[in-house]
């Protein structure tokens, strides 16, 4: 894609695609990221990070990398399906471990009460 094209997409002018593509341009900033990111429908992912971790993070320079794809609807309508899920399955093993315990202390409780009765 042009610099032209790509500036049309993005709703801005050609001369400021290209200063935004010098390496030597330090004038991004977070606003224009989110900018670029809202026109294109990506999102912006900045956080802060160890040097290895960066190194790690900034190491894949694939097509897919270097490319996102557009924001699906219909992919998050499926993400956040599978996020409650997995908040369901997780609250269900977290009420059955609670639920044992109780069962655990219970029997405690008991067979103390059992013991000191006995004594």
């Amino acid at each position: 894609m042009s610099q032209i094209e790509f500036a049309a997409l993005i709703g801005k002018r050609q001369t400021m695609i290209s200063r935004l593509e010098n390496p030597a341009y330090v004038g991004w900033s977070l606003s224009t990221m989110l900018e670029v990111a809202r026109k294109l429908n990506v999102a912006v992912f900045v956080r802060f990070v160890d040097v290895p971790t960066f190194l790690k993070l900034s190491d894949d320079m694939s097509a897919d990398a270097l490319h996102p794809r557009s924001f699906d609807e219909s992919q998050m309508d499926d993400l956040v399906k599978d996020e409650e899920e997995e908040f369901l399955a997780r609250s269900k093993v977290s009420f059955e471990w609670t639920n044992d315990n109780r069962s655990r202390k219970t029997r405690f409780e008991e067979n103390k009460r059992f013991e000191e009765m006995a004594a």
